[in-house]
């Protein structure tokens, strides 16, 4: 009898030290993998005659984790001006996507700083601060258009490339992506069942939604399902589908389906 709880308490121990060595702390403590960079902009630092109505994109080199990308760790100043920004992450592009609500215009022919500050990698290491500079003209441009494919333009990739494994008879993992009911009652919604709550929340993808829909509004940085298409990141089992994965325009499709809020009618 002792030596079988010495064994549980060596091995309870065991598995302790893993997840510090897998998780590490926040302030002063241990840190695994490097902080995610920047690797480019739009507009680019020290950039003239911006259009007015425009996307900022923040590009880094490594995933970020979705949930310390917000208007607390993103803003947009000209002068004394703070704008209110609708600002959330893409995924396939590794950046963070910005733009004024509503698309409004920015002010004309003056200096603008785009800061970024509080991101943070899947693994929880910070990011280094990012500030970027510059200067709009006079020119409006064009909005871009985001969240417009539809349940008719997604179904058939979802039919042809996840049906022989999720579909109403197949439902691995109990999942079903072919059909409106299977994806509202198996995916919408859905804690993804190979995710693993390690560490605090916005660590790895632990406890993501397959697809996470809140009131119509979609968010395929915080759906597993796309991390799984896309394979780049610290998934769990294979990519999917595990034989050839979705061509790039494919998982746009699936993610711009994500963001107009998983339709199937």
């Amino acid at each position: 009898m002792r030596l079988g709880g010495a064994r549980r308490r060596a091995a309870a121990s065991a598995r302790a030290l893993i997840l510090l060595l897998l998780v590490g702390c926040d302030a002063g403590g241990l840190e695994w993998g490097r902080p995610p960079a920047l690797a480019s902009s739009s507009p680019a630092d020290g950039a003239t005659e911006v259009d007015r109505v425009l996307t900022l994109r923040v590009h880094y080199d490594e995933h970020l984790a979705a949930r310390t990308v917000s208007r607390g760790t993103v803003t947009l100043r000209s002068g004394p001006r703070t704008y209110l920004l609708s600002v959330r992450y893409d995924p396939i592009l590794r950046a963070i996507v910005a733009r004024e609500w509503g698309n409004a215009p920015l002010e004309p022919n003056v200096e603008h700083e785009l800061s970024v500050s509080g991101v943070r990698g899947l693994d929880g290491t910070p990011a280094e601060p990012v500030v970027i500079r510059f200067r709009t003209g006079a020119a409006l441009g064009v909005p871009e258009v985001e969240g417009t494919t539809t349940w008719s333009q997604v179904q058939p990739i979802l039919a042809s490339r996840c049906g022989p494994c999720h579909d109403d008879t197949q439902r691995e993992h109990g999942l079903v992506l072919t059909s409106p009911n299977g994806i509202a009652s198996t995916a919408v919604g859905v804690e993804a069942r190979q995710t693993a709550r390690v560490g605090t929340a916005e660590r790895g993808l632990g406890g993501m939604s397959r697809i996470h829909v809140v009131a119509g509004i979609g968010d395929p940085a915080r759906s597993y399902l796309v991390y799984k298409l896309l394979g780049d990141a610290p998934i769990h089992g294979m990519p999917m589908p595990p034989d050839e994965a979705l061509t790039p325009s494919e998982v746009a499709t699936v993610v711009d389906w994500i963001l107009s809020g998983a339709p199937t009618e």
